[in-house]
């Protein structure tokens, strides 16, 4: 549940059992599930406007009754990351809202926002933190872009009119080959004010929003981000549209929210948009593409659009909208990877609830798996409730591509998700911050060079508990290496695979960066950004970026060099199934080489989705070949793969080399 333009369910606090609670102030989650509880009439996760009406008639009548809403203690984080004031460990939203929603219609209008803006510049900074102002131009840089733009002249706005740009009705709203035109027009001229304002609150900004010619109204929208807010001066922040905020059922080419990133820390534009583009080859991870947009009639330029982790998010990757997310926010301290989550206290400030509400069983479900991660419960135990092959997955994602603001730097700033079945999955956050060094793992000079760029980054000691737990099974470590050279082998080849794909992105936005007034870094910055320029660097900032190329390069010749990933390996040469029908057991045949003896040879299958996949050793002949059979699907498809394991060497070979990130499928 985010915010809402009116009266967000946080607000909705009031349920008939919190009044029979004992005294003391109520956690957040804890009401929301409360109101979820007695108002959700149809069972689907948030209110619709009918059930609104009533929750809002019966808060209306027990205001009086009800008790305060707890704020949880502040408790020091990471000390604000880049650009930031020291924070929370998690994003506080501030509950306005309800309290100046006068006429009770669902939403603020112009005249109730401004007495909620006003109160809330009485009450304190009004959300706009130490940097930023009010949204306004602020510091400029040489270039007049307000942080790090480069020496040409200031350029006038740029004016766009709604008729003067190509639709592209037929293509997905993250089509990564087409550049399409947001165009918000709030109804005030200082919506940037109103924004800044209302930042960390449950108020959003109500605007319409037009995309290929489609219009929809009252569409809330926010500043979000952390490092993009507070280290960004001029009015091209962050933006949150949520467009389904007040009119039920609205949406986007079948989505509900944008999150549009500026481009902070990334004069490319391009980093979220190609991680996520080679994370979803092996496991889910956000759409992204990129988008031009016009605000009030004035080009902002392109921002990054990725998707939101939501309901939306499950239905794509998980096919079906069920299930519990949390994120875990930066400063969270690790959760997951210290004895802190022992009460439901400690849950709810540590796990950051993103679902309306959440059953005691499944926060128990979170605080029995950080506990087996931490105890060392054994393997089998934990892929019942665990993920395991899309967490390896997960993990060398971060590693080899240097996510400097997520699991591996910072044991902080990912998601969860617990699917219907009871199996966790853990999920990249914000991708902003890859293909370059820095935070606090890999690229960190808090650490010597070669434990923090080592694919092995987190094994030994550290709170990084998925690392030190999955990799002390040595062929779940096999099973990691080999993932993290099917990245490297797949993805970190500049001229022959990265480089082209970045150069098509970046010729995609070129003229538009070239005449944009308000980007961050500035033309200059974005042309030598994936080569680089000069002296080879991107100017960002007092810094700065390396060229995306130089990072592969080096990224590929320290893996490729590394003593983890030197020498010989096992290989699968061949897999052969003899021919049968669709309800019969086929015969398998597999054939390995390599200059490591392989001692096992092992056959995967699963007919469910999100389900473990079981485990057959294979024989092997006097030929040297291995064989077993292949199952028939009982109905549907069954999902298959190979392992070829070569204990002693502690290295293995997959068939397909993505193993269940994209393994076969035999259907009946």
């Amino acid at each position: 549940m985010s915010r809402l333009v009116s009266v967000s369910l946080f607000l909705l606090l009031a349920a008939q059992s919190l009044m029979a609670q004992p005294p003391g102030q109520p956690s957040e989650n804890r009401r929301r599930a409360e109101v979820l509880k007695r108002f959700d009439a149809d069972k689907d996760g948030r209110l619709n406007s009918a059930e609104r009406k009533k929750a809002m008639a019966w808060l209306k009548e027990n205001r009086d009754k009800l008790p305060p809403v707890a704020r949880r203690p502040e408790r020091g984080g990471a000390g604000g990351g880049r650009g930031g004031p020291a924070r929370d460990v998690r994003t506080r939203v501030n509950r306005v809202a309800d309290r100046f929603d006068e006429d009770k219609n669902g939403k603020l209008d112009r005249e109730e926002r401004g007495r909620a803006r006003k109160a809330l510049e009485s009450e304190g900074d009004g959300g706009r933190g130490r940097r930023g102002g009010r949204g306004g131009r602020g510091r400029r840089g040489p270039g007049g872009r307000g942080f790090g733009g480069d020496a040409r002249p200031p350029m006038d706005p740029h004016k766009v009119a709604k008729d003067s740009v190509k639709h592209y009705p037929d293509n997905g709203l993250y089509d990564l080959g087409v550049l399409r035109t947001v165009f918000i027009d709030f109804e005030d001229e200082d919506w940037a004010e109103q924004l800044a304002a209302f930042y960390h609150s449950d108020v959003e900004v109500p605007a319409t929003v037009t995309v290929d010619g489609q219009r929809l109204e009252e569409v809330g929208i926010a500043y979000r981000g952390n490092s993009s807010y507070f280290g960004v001066s001029g009015k091209k922040k962050s933006l949150n549209l949520r467009i389904d905020a007040v009119r039920d059922g609205q949406n986007l080419k079948g989505y509900r929210t944008l999150n549009l990133l500026n481009g902070h820390s990334d004069p490319s534009y391009l980093r979220a948009v190609m991680f996520t583009r080679i994370a979803r080859e092996y496991m889910p991870a956000h759409h992204a593409n990129l988008v031009k947009v016009v605000i009030n009639g004035e080009s902002f330029g392109i921002y990054a659009n990725v998707q939101q982790f939501n309901r939306d998010y499950l239905r794509d990757f998980y096919g079906t909208r069920g299930g519990v997310r949390w994120k875990i926010p930066a400063g969270a301290g690790a959760p997951l990877g210290h004895g802190r989550v022992e009460t439901m206290e400690d849950l709810e400030r540590a796990f950051d609830l993103k679902t309306g509400s959440a059953g005691e069983d499944d926060w128990k479900a979170l605080q029995s798996l950080a506990g087996a991660l931490r105890e060392g419960e054994d393997e089998a135990s934990i892929a019942q409730v665990l993920d395991i092959d899309e967490t390896l997955w997960f993990i060398a994602l971060d590693n080899v591509l240097m996510d400097g603001d997520g699991y591996v730097s910072r044991a902080s700033d990912y998601n969860i998700y617990r699917d219907s079945k009871g199996r966790f999955h853990f999920l990249h956050h914000d991708s902003n911050e890859t293909f370059k060094s820095g935070g606090g793992g890999p690229g960190s000079r808090s650490y010597p060079r070669d434990e923090r760029l080592s694919p092995l980054f987190g094994v030994e000691g550290g709170d990084r508990v998925l690392i030190r737990r999955l990799l002390s099974v040595p062929h779940l470590r096999a099973r990691y290496l080999a993932h993290v050279k099917t990245l490297v082998d797949e993805w970190l080849d500049w001229d022959g695979v990265l480089g082209p794909l970045f150069a098509a992105h970046h010729e995609l936005i070129e003229s538009e960066v070239r005449r944009d007034d308000k980007g961050l870094y500035g033309y200059e910055a974005f042309m030598g950004s994936l080569e680089g320029a000069g002296d080879g660097g991107a100017p960002v900032g007092r810094g700065r970026s390396t060229p995306v190329r130089r990072f592969v390069e080096s990224r590929r010749e320290y893996l490729v060099g590394h003593p983890t990933m030197r020498g010989p390996w096992p290989t699968i040469e061949d897999v052969r199934l003899a021919d049968g029908a669709a309800d019969e057991a086929l015969a398998l045949r597999v054939t390995v080489g390599g200059d490591v003896p392989v001692d096992k040879v092992i056959l995967y299958t699963a007919e469910k989705d999100n389900t473990p996949f079981e485990r057959t050793e294979l024989k092997k002949t006097a030929t040297g070949a291995w064989v077993g059979s292949l199952p028939a699907p009982q109905k549907g498809r069954l999902r298959w793969y190979i392992e070829a394991r070569a204990t002693e060497a502690g290295r293995a070979a997959f068939h397909p080399r993505r193993a269940e990130g994209s393994p076969r499928e035999r259907r009946r």
